[in-house]
């Protein structure tokens, strides 16, 4: 039986899930009444059902379009695609050539076209774009270079004008010169060829990949085997035609009756043929008792449900027959011309018969022993699965060459660069966008503090792709899971997301769960920023094996502004290379704006920045700046201490959690005239004495470098002491002169030798 022999239906690979793909037609999707809609339609439906999302410009450029809009067309259109994008045309269309003998490449652009394009490439994150026919390849220059630029051909335009000549037609449509048609090409990343015999003649023309995507519908047989017709007249065997208006069709189906007159006669064959479509309307010289002609047909269903036999009879044309496709969606008998077949893999002698004489002939024998017709029906069930196999070949090479072209770098977030106005997430934004100077990226958040926060930084990073641990979605209520994949993001694990997209550098500022699921990974880098990597990140990324998370060619490069403990241990495990690099890139640095905008000379107070509380160290500072004539002291502490003012010893002391320094209430520290840390280096408050030295700020650090896993204090000796007291004083007003290595200068500032080794590495 027929049904128990049904292919499968096409799909694509699931390289394209999570995809965002930007369509360029001239030819809108609904209503699927013309071969050209029906492909591009089962394209779109193969990706979008793959798990990409299909974002559709139509460029209104067909009749019934340019002087209404047929809406029921529209809203279907709107209803189907995850983005619908209606440009009116700001030109004549279809226009002959500028200079009288073959059309340029972009004869029939329209400049309309491209703001929409431009704009929607950036706002959406584009990972493709799929521009129907090559008289719309200017499309592509308003494309970013890292998006993919697919061009589905369709048809071979060259030599078409020669072609109708030598077929005694006037040329009709678009044709170029081969030339012109080598320069469309040029334009896009990978081309689309119909059928295999195109596909082997625009190798010889470009030097870009080149592959068959033919087209294949749904298979949805019309009747089941052993069902001859669902006719009450089932004395003959009814074969049918259907075709658009245009000279091709009209040529060819004239010539066939022509050859089929004759023999018909002489054998009075049981048998009638039915035309269909808009052909009819150039078939008035048509008059023969075996011929119906019905026009136009709203479901080309009804159609072959009233019929037996479909008939493609066409000794020369361009591109693939949709006809031949659409027959065998509905698992039709079919009997074609050899050319009609090109592109479909003939598995029956009537699917590639030599002329229009043996068309005939066949159709003689099928209506006089119409037993043969389930022959036929297998055959088609044969033909249907080489093509829906080769369709999903073509899709699926594309796909591969996505996966490895879009996504280059992976940042991994941390969850203090995602916390509302926090120095880290200042920090981010500016070495985000330098990173994407070079090359496109995504971002991994495996945790946030807040949603709220979470969702203002998806809305902040628009035009980049944000992936959110899926974890975390079962922390946060549903609506505000919601609000999030809104604002752009997506849920996935991290080993599905690998799955998913390639991987060229991995950006580590945090230190994901699932860091080992890269193994095998063929990473080109991993980067380990150590100016913003907080401790427990650090600890986490320590018992990683970084060489069996990923593979034996993966190189480490750890960023820093200090070779710190953590820095040295990565260099010694996986020799890896250090960038000197500060942890933000200055001009984008929006709370060094913010600190530096007070002057000088209305500065008031000192800001003591301190692991945890220590009432020592605060008396000696506090001691030291009221000599200079102050009585204000900022105390800023990595961990364990409440917001709160204290008053001793005429001092007020206004306690502030790192945290609260980290946010936009930074008067405190910008009103300062002293900053004196007494915490590590590398450690968490790093991110904000590097935003002083940008600031200009004076920053004192008694704290010396680690060194065998201690530090050394200024309260030490009585020598350090005094220089610590000293410097204080003069910089709250005092006349005693610091010692001159009293001051720190950090690493703040820019660094280009830094941005430029990383760029290098991305060539």
């Amino acid at each position: 039986m027929l049904d128990q022999l049904a292919p499968q239906q096409p799909t694509a690979s699931a390289e394209w899930a999570g995809k965002t793909v930007l369509v360029v037609s001239p030819t809108p999707t609904h209503p699927q009444d013309y071969g050209n809609r029906k492909r591009i339609y089962r394209v779109c439906k193969m990706l979008q059902d793959a798990g990409a999302k299909i974002h559709f410009i139509h460029y209104a450029s067909e009749a019934e379009w340019r002087d209404a809009i047929p809406e029921q067309a529209q809203t279907a259109m709107m209803r189907e695609w995850d983005g619908y994008y209606l440009v009116t045309p700001s030109r004549w269309l279809h226009t002959a050539p500028s200079n009288g003998e073959h059309h340029d490449k972009d004869d029939w652009w329209d400049p309309q076209l491209e703001p929409m394009i431009g704009w929607l490439t950036k706002k959406l994150m584009v990972d493709a774009v799929i521009v129907n026919y090559t008289w719309l390849t200017k499309a592509f220059e308003f494309v970013p270079n890292h998006v993919l630029k697919v061009l589905d051909t369709h048809d071979k335009f060259s030599n078409r004008k020669e072609l109708l000549l030598s077929q005694g037609l006037k040329p009709e449509f678009f044709y170029l010169t081969e030339q012109s048609e080598k320069e469309a090409f040029a334009r896009a990343d990978m081309l689309w060829a119909i059928k295999s015999e195109e596909e082997a003649i625009f190798r010889t023309m470009t030097d870009k990949p080149v592959t068959t995507v033919p087209h294949a519908d749904l298979f949805e047989p019309i009747r089941a085997a052993g069902a001859l017709s669902n006719r009450a007249d089932a004395d003959e065997l009814v074969f049918g035609i259907i075709g658009a208006k245009n000279n091709i069709n009209t040529l060819n189906t004239t010539r066939f009756l022509e050859a089929a007159k004759p023999i018909f006669k002489e054998h009075l064959a049981p048998l009638k043929i039915v035309i269909a479509g808009t052909v009819c309307e150039l078939l008035d010289h048509i008059d023969l008792p075996f011929v119906e002609k019905i026009g136009w047909v709203d479901d080309s269903r009804e159609f072959y449900e009233r019929i037996d036999v479909a008939l493609i009879p066409m000794e020369f044309s361009t591109g693939l027959k949709i006809k031949t496709a659409e027959a065998l969606s509905f698992g039709m008998p079919i009997v074609s011309h050899a050319h009609a077949f090109e592109g479909y893999k003939p598995h029956h002698p009537y699917h590639r018969l030599g002329s229009f004489q043996e068309i005939a002939e066949a159709c003689v024998d099928l209506a006089c022993e119409p037993e043969r017709l389930e022959s036929l029906r297998t055959a088609t069930v044969a033909t249907y699965g080489a093509v829906v196999e080769q369709m999903e070949d073509g899709v699926a090479k594309t796909g591969a060459m996505l996966r490895g072209e879009r996504d280059k770098t992976l940042i991994c977030v941390s969850k203090e660069a995602v916390a509302k106005g926090s120095i880290a997430q200042a920090a981010f934004r500016g070495y985000r966008e330098y990173l994407s100077y070079r090359g496109p990226i995504a971002l991994f958040v495996q945790d946030a503090d807040k949603p709220s926060d979470l969702l203002r930084f998806c809305m902040a990073n628009r035009g980049v792709r944000i992936f959110v641990d899926e974890a975390y979605r079962d922390r946060i209520q549903p609506a505000q899971a919601q609000q999030i994949a809104e604002a752009g993001a997506r849920f996935i694990t991290l080993p599905a997301l690998r799955k998913e997209i390639g991987v060229r550098f991995l950006w580590l500022d945090a230190t994901p769960a699932d860091l080992g699921c890269f193994a095998g990974e063929s990473i080109e880098r991993i980067y380990v920023n150590a100016a913003q990597m907080s401790p427990a990140d650090q600890a986490a990324l320590a018992a990683v094996d970084l060489n069996a998370a990923t593979d034996a060619f993966t190189r480490v490069t750890v960023l820093a502004a200090d070779d710190t403990p953590f820095v040295s241990s990565l260099r010694e495990a996986y020799g890896a290379e250090m960038v000197h690099m500060p942890p933000y890139w200055e001009k984008k640095f929006d709370p060094m704006h913010e600190l530096v905008s007070w002057e000088p000379a209305g500065r008031y107070g000192v800001t003591l920045v301190l692991p945890r509380r220590s009432p020592a160290i605060e008396r000696v500072v506090a001691r030291a700046m009221k000599a200079g004539g102050d009585r204000l002291l900022t105390v800023v502490v990595e961990e364990g201490a409440e917001a709160g003012v204290e008053y001793r010893d005429d001092v007020e002391y206004r306690i502030m959690p790192l945290a609260e320094a980290e946010s936009p209430r930074r008067e405190h520290l910008r009103n300062a005239r002293l900053t004196v840390a007494f915490t590590p280096r590398g450690g968490p408050s790093e991110r904000l004495l590097e935003t002083l030295y940008a600031a200009r700020h004076p920053v004192l650090r008694p704290v010396e470098p680690e060194r065998h896993g201690r530090s050394a204090s200024a309260l030490q000796t009585p020598r350090r002491l005094w220089s610590l007291m000293c410097a204080i004083a003069a910089h709250v007003g005092g006349e005693i002169a610091p010692h001159p290595d009293a001051l720190d200068r950090g690493s703040a500032g820019r660094n280009d030798a830094g941005w430029t080794r990383i760029w290098a590495h991305a060539t």
